[in-house]
């Protein structure tokens, strides 16, 4: 009881310290800066007028409320790759840290994915924005915190994976990039599956982020209940991606400070 105590305590003070450096970084990110947080939107906004002008002829008309079901891809696909990518140098863009003041290292995995909610958060606003222009009833979007908080919990394990791997392979961060630029293609953010069957179809069946965004785009645009196996689905996706990727950064560790 005495060990599980301690473990909370400590959680929360690594919950904490991660909570002050987010908000120091989103303050440095805004600080002199004249557009202030209309930064965050130029990335998500850029992608969405291109392929809004490249495939609005094409997919206006076979998916409804397309503006709305591209932002909504873009924003959730622009949050998972901000997360995940940042997280190949997070050790080693700390090790400074870690060797001298002995910071617990998952401080800096979480204060990097708080500093990206505060991000996805002014995206939401934007997407919101866009439901009420297209006179999508937005009373759903109460239920994204909970498809979020799975696809956070996805993202934390992919991203604790990443950063060890990241501490061995200097490389990967770039390696990642191009992953994530297939993951892109192969995800439906700017196109609909037609055929479940079709090879693509098939991909995205074992494509975890596909799941998030498809109950998301459901639920939230078009007011359609997801199944209970698909929420089941994300739930188990978040869980053991989590557990799997803290497993694997906490059993490397200890060994960080020598390795960066």
């Amino acid at each position: 009881m005495e060990r599980i105590r301690k473990g909370k305590e400590n959680m929360a003070t690594i919950f904490a310290l991660s909570y002050q450096m987010a908000k120091a970084n989103f303050k440095v990110r805004n600080e002199g800066s004249y557009l202030g947080v209309i930064w965050y939107l130029l990335n998500p906004i850029s992608y969405f007028v291109v392929l809004l002008f490249l495939g609005g002829s094409i997919y206006n008309n076979s998916i409804p409320y397309y503006p709305a079901y591209l932002l909504l891809g873009l924003i959730m696909f622009n949050f998972f790759l901000s997360v995940t990518g940042s997280s190949s140098l997070v050790i080693s863009g700390n090790k400074n840290f870690i060797k001298s003041i002995k910071i617990n290292p998952l401080t800096f995995i979480f204060a990097n994915i708080l500093t990206n909610i505060f991000s996805h958060a002014i995206e939401v606003i934007l997407f919101i924005i866009v439901l009420l222009f297209l006179h999508i009833n937005p009373i759903f979007v109460v239920f994204y915190p909970l498809i979020f908080l799975c696809l956070c919990l996805f993202t934390t394990g992919i991203s604790l994976i990443f950063a060890t791997i990241g501490v061995y392979v200097s490389d990967w961060q770039n390696v990642w990039k191009v992953l994530g630029s297939l993951l892109w293609f192969v995800t439906p953010v700017f196109y609909v599956i037609k055929k479940a069957d079709s090879a693509i179809g098939h991909i995205n069946y074992v494509n975890p982020f596909f799941h998030f965004l498809t109950i998301a785009r459901n639920l939230i645009i078009y007011e359609k209940a997801p199944t209970l196996f698909s929420v089941c689905g994300i739930i188990a996706f978040g869980i053991v991606t989590f557990v799997v990727g803290l497993y694997i950064f906490n059993k490397k560790a200890r060994s960080f400070a020598e390795n960066i």
